[in-house]
């Protein structure tokens, strides 16, 4: 029976007598950089001074090959400043897109050590995406668009569970004005699928992932993906998507949630100060637009069950966070009066217009003045002075970005 393309890969990944990291390469042993060697050295902790050659051989990083010390697929990876020398495409392909452009504005590759190449991706990513900020009582508030940390967990994923049998393809980071999409070659690992992957454990590249773990650029084996969800929860972002082809597994990354920038501000430091479950992030939410949330009310938010929903509140309650009023069945919980947090992040429609108006009483209002005094996105600025224009309670002068509002 012939098998291609994907069907081959999972038949000689599920054969193989051996993993493909520890692969012999073409380049000698002696091809290592010394600096690169002293760093794992650190890392694993080996005897300083001392021959490493049986402490690399041991750890898979080298092995034997007539009579000769040779560098294995994962020692490549981490032992030469460029990997690619001994063949394949063992870097990250970046590629960043305008807003509705098939074709990318700019492209760059990243080479070297593949814990180098973790780093510098995280850090180009972060700073191509930028920042959002909320202003939250009087205060301007800065956050990373998405959490540096389930980034870097993301590409950390990519490079350590790829499959470097495919040497025709390189990791592959995505930047959209909508998200960050990270792709690495081959299929998710058996028994993990789409399905099952924050329960299911599998590590095709052992001895890669154990290296990027003691240099702290990847969690434990299975908790990687318990990390960029959690992560994404906390900042109350979208969930990530994960996808599997056969061929090529997916992580994406959303920019944005259902939440405004102005509520995750504040409730991103909830949840940093006390660390709070990554779960208590929409139900604090949940409490400060509506005023309220009972047990029930959270098991439907949550879909949990009782005593996770009861656990949870009790948790918020001893932070201070929310306070208890009712017995039982009847119990409502309320955001704590002394958080020095107003209870609703939104304003009302009627606290819109009354600050629209005092700004009036002062000069001209502006939308940019309406949004740094409120925190409101420009539409929604915007939507303030017209309903007020449009009760005849202000009067519009000039037009477009000329605009500004006073009293009649």
């Amino acid at each position: 029976m012939p098998l291609i393309g994907s069907d081959l890969s999972r038949f000689i990944a599920r054969n193989a007598f051996e993993a493909f990291e520890l692969t012999p390469t073409g380049q000698s042993l002696d091809d290592a950089d010394s600096q690169l060697i002293e760093r794992l050295r650190m890392a694993y902790g080996w005897a300083s001074g001392a021959d490493l050659a049986p402490a690399l051989l041991g750890a898979g990083f080298a092995a034997i090959e007539s009579g000769q010390r040779i560098l294995t697929v994962a020692g490549s990876l981490l032992l030469l400043p460029d990997p690619a020398v001994a063949g394949g495409r063992p870097y990250i392909d970046v590629r960043r897109y305008g807003s509705d452009d098939p074709d990318p504005d700019k492209l760059w590759e990243i080479r070297g050590p593949v814990d180098h190449q973790i780093e510098q991706a995280t850090a180009d990513v972060l700073s191509e995406l930028g920042s959002v900020s909320a202003i939250v009582g009087v205060q301007r508030v800065d956050m990373p668009k998405l959490p540096p940390r389930a980034i870097r967990e993301a590409i950390s994923n990519g490079v350590a569970h790829r499959s470097y049998e495919h040497a025709g393809a390189a990791v592959r980071i995505e930047i959209r004005p909508t998200g960050v999409t990270i792709t690495s070659p081959g299929s998710l690992p058996e028994p993990v699928t789409v399905e099952n992957i924050r329960f299911q454990q599998s590590a095709r590249n052992d001895r890669l992932l154990g290296a990027l773990r003691r240099l702290g650029l990847a969690e434990d084996l299975g908790k990687g993906i318990d990390r960029i969800e959690d992560d994404m929860a906390a900042e109350l972002l979208h969930p990530p998507v994960f996808e599997d082809d056969g061929s090529f597994f997916t992580v994406r990354l959303r920019l944005g949630g259902v939440v405004t920038p102005r509520e995750r501000a504040w409730v991103r430091a909830l949840i940093r100060d006390r660390r709070l479950d990554a779960r208590a992030a929409v139900v604090i939410v949940a409490v400060a637009r509506d005023g309220s949330i009972s047990n029930s009310e959270v098991r439907a938010l949550l879909d949990v069950d009782s005593v996770q929903a009861r656990g949870l509140l009790q948790l918020l309650v001893s932070e201070r966070v929310l306070e208890r009023r009712g017995e039982r069945g009847g119990a409502q919980y309320m955001i704590a009066a002394d958080l020095g947090v107003p209870a609703r992040i939104r304003h009302t429609d009627a606290e819109l217009d009354e600050i629209a108006l005092a700004l009036a009483a002062q000069g001209p209002v502006t939308n940019a003045l309406l949004r740094d005094r409120t925190g409101l996105s420009s539409a929604e600025s915007r939507s303030v002075l017209q309903r007020l224009a449009g009760r005849g309670e202000l009067v519009r002068l000039g037009e477009r970005r000329g605009s500004r509002y006073v009293l009649p």
